[in-house]
């Protein structure tokens, strides 16, 4: 046993550290069979299934977050809100994870969702400014 794993073990908690254990102990099946190519194309249908289906709810979250920015966009031009409201309210879509995941992961990447929430946001005044010169 190393250093790191002895600096590892003083780190963990007792029901960590039973996890840990166990996974030193786990010896993998190497007597498992070969896909057959049928399976193996079962396989990769169900992982490009999952794939569409997270870029589908990336797509709608961008949206989501487009949409939401332009309307604060909006109401701070029409001086509903302030920018720091607004960017307080943005930031849980900004941050959000992908509930349809078994690990916390963010549905968009931070700095796209920023972008995002910045272009939105910058239309919704961008609208405001031009409904209130046609008046």
């Amino acid at each position: 046993m190393t250093t790191t794993d002895d600096d590892d073990r003083a780190a963990m908690s007792a029901a960590d550290l039973a996890v840990f254990e166990a996974a030193r102990r786990w010896v993998p099946n190497t007597g498992a069979r070969r896909l057959t190519d049928t399976e193996r194309a079962a396989v990769h249908a169900r992982i490009d299934g999952l794939a569409d289906a997270r870029l589908e709810r990336a797509r709608a979250h961008g949206e989501r977050i487009t949409a939401t920015a332009r309307r604060l966009g909006r109401q701070y031009a029409a001086g509903l809100t302030t920018e720091r409201d607004a960017a307080r309210r943005l930031r849980p879509l900004i941050e959000a994870t992908d509930p349809d995941t078994s690990v916390p992961i963010c549905i968009i990447t931070a700095a796209e969702a920023e972008r995002i929430a910045s272009d939105g946001f910058a239309a919704g005044v961008a609208e405001a400014s031009k409904k209130g010169r046609s008046r």
